[in-house]
């Protein structure tokens, strides 16, 4: 995204506390692409959503009821691993869809920490002209889902579904997008055709369900493998396909959902939709545990080798231990949410 490399220069620190950040965005790697190779995604039946749907899609079209909500933990973006990540979700907003489209600053905002299926989540909700909308995000994934609240279907027929969606979706997302020359270097281009694709009719299928129908529509192609090369070494395959030519969505009456992964492409980076990463995003990282730890060390005027340091994570927590195997052998403790120091 346009903004990232602003904002990580201006905010250093962040390289410390947000790993799952910046490897998504470690793909700074140059170099040629060299032969595609297409997978399609394994054939099954499907019958229901359930079949349909990856997990953690599942779990994010779906706003917490307020019991379940009780016995999570909600985060506040002021804690200290919290910051980044919503930068990031946010520059993911701004970027693909269009202003209208970004949620005011009166939306509904969850931040919760290990949701159902352990997942790191940032939501929002709010209300615009007749629909209803909850947008949600994981490390891997973004899903938006719109509802009419009149009611009302999207349209009597398939086809007449499909072309009521398809003009949605040509007001929600955004007209341009980046892409990459062989040297790496951005460009940007009008992506609304590649959108478009999206509505294939002779790609949408449907489900029978009681007296109507699911439609649906799954990103073709699924996975795109590349292998990178630079200066004639390989450094594996990557996927290749930028979240404009992967959405997914599904319509059912006066629902409609739009999925895909977030992948800017020409990333040397595989993501799937459930990555480790969508159970870490609001962790600090081992780097970060060490330097908060040191500073408490300082506090204590600890004598110690930083090159001897070892940590351990367990149980929510870092354990940053100075001077292992020696008589003054300490442990400081450190909070892995909020950096916070204990002996």
């Amino acid at each position: 995204m346009k903004k990232l490399s602003v904002f990580f220069k201006k905010n250093k620190t962040m390289w410390y506390w947000s790993l799952p950040v910046f490897l998504c965005f470690s793909f700074v790697l140059q170099g040629s692409p060299g032969d595609v190779n297409f997978s399609e995604r394994p054939s099954k039946k499907i019958e229901s959503l359930d079949d349909l749907l990856p997990k953690v899609v599942r779990t994010l079209i779906t706003w917490p009821p307020p019991d379940e909500l009780k016995k999570m933990k909600i985060l506040d973006r002021s804690v200290l691993s919290v910051k980044a990540p919503c930068e990031w979700a946010e520059d993911w907003v701004n970027n693909v869809f269009s202003v209208s489209w970004h949620p005011p600053k009166d939306a509904k905002i969850l931040i919760i920490k290990s949701e159902a299926r352990g997942y790191d989540t940032i939501r929002w909700k709010w209300k615009k002209d007749n629909y209803d909308i909850q947008m949600g995000q994981v490390f891997s994934t973004f899903t938006l889902r719109i509802s009419k609240l009149d009611k009302n279907s999207f349209g009597g027929s398939q086809a007449e579904r499909i072309e009521n969606i398809k003009k949605l979706a040509a007001e929600v997302f955004s007209n341009t997008g980046n892409s990459w020359d062989k040297q790496g270097n951005i460009i940007k281009i009008n992506i609304s055709g590649l959108i478009n694709k999206s509505f294939n009719l002779d790609k949408i299928k449907s489900i029978p369900l009681n007296n109507d129908s699911i439609i649906y529509y799954t990103g073709e192609p699924f996975e795109v493998l590349r292998t990178w090369k630079k200066d004639g070494n390989t450094y594996g395959t990557s996927r290749d396909v930028p979240w404009y030519e992967m959405i997914s969505w599904f319509n059912n009456k006066n629902m409609v959902c739009f999925y895909f992964l977030k992948n800017e492409g020409c990333s040397p980076i595989y993501i799937n939709f459930e990555s480790q990463f969508n159970s870490k995003l609001f962790e600090i990282s081992s780097r970060c545990a060490i330097y908060y730890a040191c500073k408490e060390a300082n506090k204590l005027k600890l004598k110690y080798d930083k090159k001897k340091i070892k940590t351990k994570h367990e149980n929510g927590q870092w354990s940053v231990i100075f001077n292992p195997g020696e008589k003054t052998e300490t442990t400081i403790f450190i909070d892995d949410i909020t950096g916070k120091a204990r002996q």
